[in-house]
């Protein structure tokens, strides 16, 4: 199948890619002085030697602000979500917010929602001086007339299209503190229907997928990446405050694996639980933030960010420049053939393809089995496309080194005759 969705992904960038914009096109200003008392605080437990993370609140620090705001950008669709990505680096106790305004196509403007709140470091509660400025956290309920923030995902009211958008960095750090944070790509995947598509969206000049709705074999057909597999599995028990890892460490495992890949991490279990930790949001209180999870790649020096694909054949264009992509699905364990499990949210590394063109994956679940061996899948073609496109809408991670070779990053530009 082929979505029938349509994505743009537009960013600025410090170096930007072509169809990208440079952070020239917005305006820096000084924005003064601001108190924060962060809502989550650590409760140390010195019985044992740990600590977990609650709701509560945290000494007010004021902070010197500065932000950059992009101009309004225009969409070519109309959107109904909006998923935001950055690069940042936060060094000593400085932090950034990652915010968004959109457009609605009843001609309003909606309020400014926070994406992020965001750091590299969680505050260390036994050395305070090691740790970072905040708890990384979502911001749960805002919402308006026009928009709602669903975590990770801006949504469009009911019955409202988002016609375009502009986004805000504010850069934080403590008054007389010499470090400064810096942002140095901040950009946005808008989803919504593709009205292009017939109603069962099968092959034509823009789609050209089988007689069986499945996409067409492309050029990575007989191609698999060299990366080391890695199992959540075997985490089970570790970091309760972090989600314990097992079933809910599925989204850094696959980031870890990447970044392993591209050589920014040494690719070997001990490196998942840090990656969980890199990634965790304290009000989702998950590691499954698909911007945070980007964002931890890229603050290793990779080029990260989350975007939508339209099917399996976009996705080969990765494989065959050297890319493996972590991708989002759900599924019953009867849709997709020797999984073994069923899941309502789940992420794995694409690494290759068969001669057939079934999908060779770096399935963190293993199988539900605590080890490395039992990560390397092969799913069928229809039966991956099928859950990723339908519960995610085509989600992936694009985690590659800065500069390499990308495809296109907007979805209907993949399709293209094989």
């Amino acid at each position: 199948m082929t979505s029938t969705q349509q994505t743009e992904f537009h960013a600025w960038a410090a170096r930007p890619r072509p169809g990208w914009d440079s952070f020239d096109a917005g305006d820096w200003a000084a924005a003064g002085p601001r108190e924060f008392s962060d809502p989550f605080v650590d409760a140390a437990d010195s019985s044992a030697g740990d600590s977990s993370v609650i709701a509560g609140q945290g000494p007010t620090i004021r902070y010197q602000t500065s932000t950059w705001t992009s101009p309004w950008h225009p969409l070519p669709l109309s959107a109904q979500e909006i998923i935001v990505s950055f690069k940042a680096t936060t060094p000593g106790r400085s932090w950034i917010e990652v915010q968004i305004q959109v457009s609605t196509d009843q001609g309003t403007r909606s309020r400014w929602f926070t994406m992020a709140r965001w750091c590299q470091k969680l505050p260390d509660p036994y050395h305070p001086g090691r740790g970072g400025a905040i708890h990384r956290a979502s911001v749960d309920g805002q919402s308006d007339s026009c928009a709602r923030v669903d975590t990770d995902t801006l949504i469009a009211a009911d019955g409202q299209a988002l016609t375009g958008y502009r986004l805000r960095a504010v850069l934080m750090h403590p008054d007389g503190a010499p470090e400064r944070p810096r942002i140095t790509l901040l950009g946005a995947a808008a989803s919504g229907p593709d009205h292009t598509a017939g109603p069962d969206h099968t092959a034509g000049a823009d789609n050209p997928a089988g007689s069986d709705g499945v996409s067409p074999v492309g050029p990575a057909a007989g191609l698999e990446l060299a990366v080391r597999p890695l199992s959540q599995m075997v985490h089970r028990g570790t970091a309760p405050q972090y989600g314990g890892g097992g079933e809910s460490w599925c989204s850094p495992t696959s980031v870890a694996m990447a970044m392993g890949f591209h050589g920014v991490i040494e690719p070997v279990d001990a490196v998942v639980p840090e990656t969980a930790l890199g990634t965790w949001d304290h009000q989702y209180r998950g590691a499954g933030n698909w911007a945070f999870s980007a964002a931890h790649a890229a603050a290793h020096g990779l080029e990260a960010f989350v975007t939508r694909l339209p099917d399996l054949r976009a996705l080969e264009e990765f494989i065959v420049l050297g890319l493996p992509v972590v991708v989002s699905v759900s599924f019953r364990a009867t849709d997709l053939d020797g999984a073994g499990y069923s899941t309502d949210g789940h992420l794995m590394l694409v690494i290759g393809f068969t001669d057939d063109g079934d999908v060779i994956v770096d399935d963190p679940a293993s199988h539900e089995e605590p080890s490395d061996d039992r990560v390397r899948t092969v799913y069928r073609r229809d039966q991956l496309e099928e859950v990723w496109l339908a519960g995610s809408g085509g989600v992936v991670y694009v985690i590659a080194p800065p500069g390499s070779p990308l495809p296109p990053t907007r979805s209907r530009d993949h399709r293209r005759s094989p």
